[in-house]
């Protein structure tokens, strides 16, 4: 009975496959396999979205990573280009300061003709703040001596100390061991423009030997008065900034503050010679020649 049963089980089975194969056939004959194809794609429609789905994102991905490197790339290239473009800027400006800075230069060398000028650069300075000491690049190979008054196109920078073959030292005008003959431009009364230990640390230097009765204010422009013939005549040295009474209380003195500023000399020039010119090789500082 049980055998029975179970080849009956197999029988209907295979009837029904028939069937269903029958049916699929009858559709395939009559549609065009549409009704195959409508059971196919059921079937592979949710493995091929999935498919797509994983292809795509792996596409996009990739697409992005690429995207991302490229702008990296593009960004670095940019960088570069900046800095380039900021280095050509920065080498434009000071190419443009140091020209008008030549220009201004050889105005004053037109406007002396009796001056023999020597241009020259600072090569190196004293370790402090201030330019109180600095070496050029010319020396007695070019003709420089000591005693020689270096400036700028702004005006008395200090005078040349020592000389090498193919350098020189420079004491600027606010060190101790600079002395230069003054004039008061507005009065025409003259003093001594010396430096000073505490006014030196801050880019200023002394006029000494101001009579009480001189009338001389802030503000009031100093030149070089061309006493001791150690300095040209008419050389801008800077402006009164401030007016003290002596401690003996005989005279007074006034802080100047120097037309040059000492934390930018780059290029100055050296007078060699000019008319009145005096060289004294006993008086390292010019102190009893420049007094007036």
């Amino acid at each position: 009975m049980e055998r029975f049963l179970k080849n009956k089980f197999l029988l209907g089975l295979t009837i029904v496959a028939l069937f269903l194969f029958g049916f699929m056939f009858y559709a395939f004959t009559n549609d065009g396999g549409t009704a195959l194809n409508n059971i196919t794609g059921t079937v592979a429609t949710p493995i091929q979205n999935g498919a797509g789905g994983i292809f795509g994102l792996g596409s996009n991905f990739i697409e992005r990573l690429t995207n991302y490197n490229k702008i990296v790339a593009e960004n670095e290239q940019l960088k570069q280009k900046n800095a380039k473009y900021e280095t050509e800027i920065t080498q434009n400006e000071a190419n443009k300061a140091e020209n008008e800075e030549l220009k201004r230069l050889l105005g004053v060398k037109e406007a002396n003709a009796d001056f023999v000028f020597e241009y020259a650069q600072v090569v190196a300075k004293d370790p402090s703040d201030w330019f109180k000491v600095f070496t050029i690049d010319k020396g007695s190979i070019n003709g420089i001596k000591t005693g020689c008054p270096v400036i700028t196109s702004d005006g008395l920078v200090g005078r040349v100390n020592e000389v090498g073959l193919v350098w020189a030292r420079v004491v600027a005008i606010i060190d101790t061991d600079c002395v230069v003959g003054a004039i008061v431009v507005r009065t025409n009364d003259a003093a001594v423009l010396e430096g000073d230990l505490e006014l030196s640390n801050k880019g200023l230097c002394k006029m000494n030997y101001i009579d009480n009765a001189i009338n001389i204010n802030r503000g009031d422009i100093i030149n070089t008065s061309g006493l001791g013939g150690l300095f040209p005549k008419g050389l801008r040295v800077g402006r009164v900034e401030d007016i003290k009474p002596e401690p003996h209380g005989i005279s007074q003195y006034a802080v100047v503050r120097p037309a040059v500023d000492f934390n930018k000399i780059r290029k100055v020039m050296v007078i060699k010679s000019f008319e009145g010119q005096i060289t004294s090789t006993n008086n390292n500082r010019g102190v009893s020649s420049d007094k007036p």
